[in-house]
């Protein structure tokens, strides 16, 4: 296996070096393709459900570990796919859709009209009781607009008593339900480099106990952060919606309850 990788590791070198001879005449596409760097966990796992392979071409295969946005992307979704069971042709079209949405994905100064600027606050957070050091993770909490935004990922809504459920045809439903899980602790990443600091507009429907969501018109809208949908820490969302309290103050930082 390991004898496998190396050869694949080499010859995907080897057409990323034969490439920088033909890069004058390939498209803006294919000269980011060429750029893409994969930890060697997201393309197990990516083999295991039977991705395409011909659009990763010229794509550098590197250890787990290092700290690629759009690696991490794919790494973070594993657990994702477990816990919704999804079947590997939704696996895939989650792929293809990280391909096309290659500004908040891949690790790259480059822009995009639509990209929202966000910052990760370094104060503290608290759910539940629990102490959550959101500062170097994957999903940290983020601020646009000086509103604080929560990632809705599997875990931290459960620990909230809220439930996800995603569907690649109808969207993302959030339901205020008995829900549980324990603390976990997410992929760390790098939150100080300003490039890979972006959200964007989802274009997925969400909706929120049954209700959807006209994003579109909210003054504080949801947002996506690599690939995770953010909720602003509004009234009609937190308070309204699911039930949650929330206090700040400088000692305490932000503390969310749900009991």
């Amino acid at each position: 296996m390991k004898t496998r990788k190396r050869v694949f590791t080499v010859v995907l070198c080897m057409l990323m070096i034969l490439s920088f001879n033909v890069f004058a005449d390939t498209s803006y596409e294919e000269k980011i393709i060429q750029l893409y760097r994969l930890s060697d966990k997201a393309v197990e796992f990516m083999r295991e459900h039977n991705v395409d392979f011909s659009i990763f071409e010229g794509a550098e295969i590197l250890p787990e570990g290092y700290p690629f946005p759009y690696s991490l992307s794919i790494e973070g979704f594993i657990a994702q796919a477990q816990a919704y069971e999804f079947t590997d042709e939704q696996i895939s079209a989650y792929i293809r859709g990280v391909i096309s949405s290659r500004p908040t994905i891949i690790g790259g100064p480059w822009d995009n009209t639509g990209r929202k600027k966000v910052i990760v606050p370094n104060y503290p957070f608290v759910i539940n009781s629990t102490s959550i050091d959101f500062k170097d993770s994957e999903y940290p909490v983020i601020s646009y607009n000086d509103i604080t935004y929560f990632p809705m990922t599997w875990h931290y809504c459960r620990m909230l008593g809220v439930t996800t459920d995603w569907s690649m045809e109808k969207g993302l439903f959030i339901t205020k339900e008995n829900a549980f899980a324990v603390p976990i602790e997410y992929a760390k990443a790098d939150n100080t480099s300003e490039w890979n600091l972006y959200a964007v507009l989802p274009e997925y429907d969400i909706f929120v106990n049954g209700k959807q969501i006209n994003n579109q018109n909210e003054e504080y809208p949801i947002l996506n952060f690599r690939n995770v949908t953010y909720f602003p820490l509004t009234w009609d969302f937190i308070i309204n919606e699911l039930g949650w309290t929330y206090t700040f103050d400088d000692e305490n930082g932000l503390v969310i309850n749900s009991l």
